[in-house]
């Protein structure tokens, strides 16, 4: 499942792409930029339409991957421990985890991988001139932090919140959470902060960028 995400990944940098960056090359930004709402509710449909159409999708390979399982290894053993599974893909994983643990976990990473793609790709699309360079940016921005391999813990952490490595749930679980003090904040939590925050300088960066285009 973790590398069909990965796939899905790949699959929404290359789909969300030319969402602006096409724009340019057509020259349709100088016709969406002098309409009435060009500015504000045209940049805003276009920037949900991106969302909406990576979380479906998500959510049906998800859903699809799911039943798929379902039906070949069945629903018992549900409520067992993960590290009792013949799959050995948790067994770095410390903690008690039950196997309905391990799929939502799974869900949710794969879900907020997607939006901080997404959010990722939004930025390089209404930043590139053309839909080819972003797919090329946005791919080895979205790829490149798989390769690397620091030394420190504290970068193995930092290295987890991208998305094309938090969509594991064993590596997530196991390099711990970032301490502040007193405070520790779960791996989890921080990955889901990251897609809010990717989602957010999505929307709000493209709709900021798009406007202000100078039109040639």
């Amino acid at each position: 499942m973790m590398y069909i995400v990965l796939m899905s990944g790949i699959l929404v940098v290359i789909i969300v792409s030319p969402v602006f960056s096409d724009e340019y090359t057509s020259g349709m930004d100088a016709l969406i930029l002098t309409s009435r709402y060009g500015k504000k509710r045209c940049v805003l449909a276009k920037v949900i339409s991106a969302f909406c159409f990576s979380i479906t999708m998500e959510a049906v390979i998800l859903l699809v991957g799911f039943l798929l399982f379902a039906a070949g290894r069945g629903l018992e053993g549900w409520n067992t421990d993960i590290q009792l599974s013949e799959l050995m893909v948790f067994s770095r994983i410390a903690q008690p985890l039950k196997c309905y643990e391990a799929a939502l976990l799974t869900a949710f990473l794969a879900m907020m991988s997607t939006i901080t793609v997404t959010g990722l790709t939004l930025l390089f699309s209404v930043l590139c001139p053309t839909s080819f360079v972003s797919i090329i940016l946005a791919a080895v921005t979205y790829l490149a932090p798989m390769f690397l391999n620091p030394g420190s813990q504290t970068a193995r952490r930092i290295l987890m919140l991208f998305p094309v490595n938090s969509i594991s749930v064993s590596g997530v679980m196991s390099v711990g959470g970032f301490t502040a003090g007193s405070l520790t904040i779960p791996l989890l939590a921080a990955v889901g902060g990251v897609a809010v925050v990717m989602a957010a300088a999505g929307t709000g960066g493209c709709r900021y960028i798009f406007s202000r285009h100078q039109v040639c």
